[in-house]
């Protein structure tokens, strides 16, 4: 009986050590926010910039590929900055509104 009672207790030290570590990989996860503006174009498509990250610019055929092509440009222009050294900037505290002057 002991015998079962001590590898149930291993067990439950390894499953809390390996909650442990995942709840530490997911808090260095960081989730960065970036808005995105997409402009219709006069032969169709939609051109996206994104405003904070400088240069970042894509294409797609409609709405929903425009959005795909930006998520893929946002995650190559990240993955060049940590190849530099540099740190990524964030939206997600910024406000933002539209004025619509007569």
């Amino acid at each position: 009986m002991k015998r079962c009672s001590s590898r149930y207790y291993s067990h439950s030290i390894i499953i809390s050590y390996l909650c442990v570590c995942l709840a530490i990989i997911l808090a260095s996860m960081k989730h960065l926010t970036y808005r995105i503006i997409l402009n219709p174009e006069p032969e169709g498509g939609y051109t996206v910039n994104v405003p904070s990250l400088p240069g970042c610019i894509t294409y797609g055929e409609n709405v929903d590929h425009a959005i795909a092509m930006a998520k893929e440009a946002i995650e190559g222009y990240l993955e060049v900055l940590k190849e530099q050294g540099e740190e990524a900037p964030d939206d997600s505290q910024s406000l933002e509104y539209t004025l619509s002057i007569a």
